[in-house]
């Protein structure tokens, strides 16, 4: 039987060697790792925004990963003091991808930067920074919780109730904008900790599952975007 195809994003990096420096497009291993856990099988995505719908036609759901900070151009901001420096070519990239995806229906989810581009990309905007939440020497542990709106689509994959998060991010989703709604508290909180679409099978969270010690919700998450997409699969038509 076919594995549906999921492209992941990635990020630029130089490689630097002997003979000279090499400007790279790579992928944290633990997403591809879970994508083949769950059945899926992962296709780099490295290409210009232009390219956008070729890859959409290739592939059977889309996984956007984490990085760093949205410009906040994409969504008609000015830059906040703390706002990182932004990857252009990457920002272009994904809302290309997603705006793309969002029209035949092909399953995405958000990591992170993911969750935030998928809502700058479909409408929304972005708290340029919070403080406290970027727990960089704690990747792997449970720093704090997050509560999951009822009757979600984030409920029915992971679980209802309070989950603990690690939490890798200074930036958060404002507004989820016309299309997204919130799906995800900080617990006790008003914080964007998840958004998804209300009908389309998109799913977006905050926290970053793929790096925690105990990989539950990574796995109940890969295996939601795989099973949509091998779903995603069987009904699509080819031009």
């Amino acid at each position: 039987m076919r594995r549906p195809m999921i492209g992941v994003t990635g990020f630029q990096e130089i490689w630097r060697i002997d003979c000279g420096d090499y400007l790279t497009v790579a992928v944290e291993s633990q997403y591809n790792e879970l994508v083949e856990e769950a059945g899926g099988l992962p296709m780099l995505v490295g290409t210009s925004a232009a390219g956008a719908d070729d890859v959409i036609e290739r592939i059977d759901a889309l996984l956007i990963t984490g990085g760093p900070d949205v410009d906040p151009l994409v969504y008609g901001h000015e830059r906040h003091p703390r706002t990182g420096e932004a990857d252009h070519r990457r920002d272009a990239l994904e809302v290309a991808l997603v705006t793309s995806a969002m029209r035949r229906g092909m399953p995405v989810l958000g990591i992170c930067r993911g969750c935030q581009l998928v809502a700058a990309a479909l409408g929304g905007s972005l708290e340029q920074h919070v403080d406290g939440h970027f727990v960089f020497d704690r990747p792997h542990e449970k720093v704090h919780e997050v509560d999951v709106v009822p009757g979600s689509r984030l409920e029915a994959v992971i679980g209802s109730g309070r989950h603990g998060v690690n939490s890798l991010h200074h930036q958060a989703v404002a507004d989820p904008g016309p299309e997204l709604v919130i799906s995800a508290h900080l617990a006790g909180l008003d914080l964007i900790e998840g958004v998804e679409h209300p009908s389309a099978p998109v799913l977006a969270v905050q926290w970053h599952p793929e790096k925690m010690a105990d990989h539950t919700l990574a796995r109940q998450l890969f295996a939601w975007l795989v099973s949509e997409a091998a779903s995603f699969s069987a009904t699509r038509t080819f031009s």
